[in-house]
């Protein structure tokens, strides 16, 4: 198995033992638990199976509803599936720094994948994994050098929720809609398919030679497919290449900047040119602030510090000032010529104001109020993961509301 890729494997097994497939599905849910007495014993969190919208369910439930969902399977039939979704190396370091920041963001994973899977069958009446009977155990071992290996496995039923129907993920059809086997599922669609799910919810910046895609055409391609990969990377290495040569030619025009704006700053001070505006209300002067926007975006993208922002507003005549929220943080700007005061929220829209406060932020340390909002939020979500993790993970807790996990 490769360790610098995504690895998605669905295993099944007719032999006896843990990976039998065919029977009941007591001998995989028992040993998908072989880490939990461990980390129990090092005092670290036990996380439990979770359904496909990511709440928690005692193993015993799995296995009731796994094995009572098998109604007209034959005894060669597979009852259920096991899925395996291991991350990389790289894709584990994006995971987080905590188990718990690792959970929750593997909460989010189990969800979209989930759904990707019912998706990728392409039945009828199966349009998410509501519609499966499927459980999660998230595994946290750890490898060489203590690095964290963290991996999904699912038990999967072979029929749809309620006993509906057969869903199978070994199947070589794709999404046929005639004949008496309908449906199907692209493995390589679902690999793909689960890489980008990733991308977009843990914001991975994928390089071209980590996706399933590149690993593939290399592997088992064809000459043109080889070529087209090639392609990808070298076009990815230029671009990589373009970008940090920019990023070096912005850091000199900044910093010569910087050294222009301070010697003008000085010369004014020593002129005693520096004028502010002078209180004058009228619906003139808030059509000529209107029409000075350009001017105000340019005013804070060139400054460095607030005292630039402050020379370069005042420039055209501005001053400008911050209104909190009720709840802390900077909710909107206040701009003034001649004592008319216009909001930036009445001339900016929602980007164009964000960005804006997120500048005034570096000039003044005043944080933005969606910043303030967005940690209370996460505040709240990470006492929410503290209390679901003390009410499951303790075996005392477990014990007083009669499960056996």
């Amino acid at each position: 198995m490769k360790d610098d890729i995504m690895n998605i494997k669905i295993q099944n097994s007719g032999k006896n033992g843990a990976t039998n497939t065919k029977g009941t599905s007591r001998n995989i849910a028992e040993y998908l638990q072989h880490e939990d007495k461990e980390r129990r014993a090092k005092g670290l969190p036990v996380f439990p199976f979770v359904k496909a919208d990511g709440t928690p369910i005692p193993k015993e439930e799995v296995i009731d509803k796994i094995d009572r969902n098998n109604k007209r399977l034959s005894k060669s039939d597979y009852k259920f599936y096991h899925l395996v979704v291991a991350m990389s190396k790289a894709e584990n370091l994006a995971l987080g720094k905590t188990y718990e920041e690792v959970f929750d963001n593997a909460l989010t994973l189990i969800r979209a994948i989930s759904d990707a899977y019912a998706a990728n069958l392409h039945k009828a009446g199966v349009d998410d994994g509501n519609d499966l009977e499927i459980y999660w155990k998230p595994h946290f071992t750890r490898g060489e050098n203590n690095e964290l290996q963290f991996h999904l496995h699912a038990i999967v039923s072979h029929r749809a929720k309620g006993n509906g129907p057969k869903l199978s993920p070994l199947t070589a059809h794709r999404n046929t809609q005639s004949g008496p086997a309908r449906g199907g599922f692209d493995r390589n669609a679902f690999a793909s398919r689960c890489e980008k799910l990733f991308d977009e919810l843990i914001h991975y910046d994928r390089q071209v030679a980590e996706t399933f895609e590149y690993q593939k055409a290399m592997a088992h391609g064809t000459a043109e497919e080889k070529a087209q990969q090639v392609e990808r990377l070298a076009q990815e290495n230029e671009a990589g290449l373009r970008a940090e040569m920019e990023a070096a030619f912005d850091k000199r025009r900044k910093r010569k900047r910087q050294q222009a704006e301070a010697e003008e700053l000085n010369e004014a001070l020593k002129k005693g040119s520096l004028v502010l505006p002078t209180p004058e209300k009228g619906l003139a002067e808030a059509r000529e602030i209107a029409s000075l926007t350009p001017d105000i975006q340019e005013c804070f993208a060139e400054s460095a510090e607030r005292l630039f922002l402050d020379l370069n507003l005042a420039a055209i005549g501005l001053s400008c000032r911050s209104e909190m929220a009720p709840d802390g943080g900077v909710q909107d700007l206040l701009f003034t010529r001649r004592g008319q005061v216009i909001k930036a929220s009445d001339l900016f829209d929602e980007a164009q104001l964000k960005n804006l406060l997120d500048r005034w932020e570096a000039f003044t340390g005043e944080e933005p109020a969606y910043k303030v909002k967005a940690r209370k939020a996460a505040r709240q979500k990470e006492e929410q993961f503290r209390k679901l993790k003390e009410a499951l993970t303790p075996e005392t807790t477990a014990r007083k509301r009669g499960l056996h996990l």
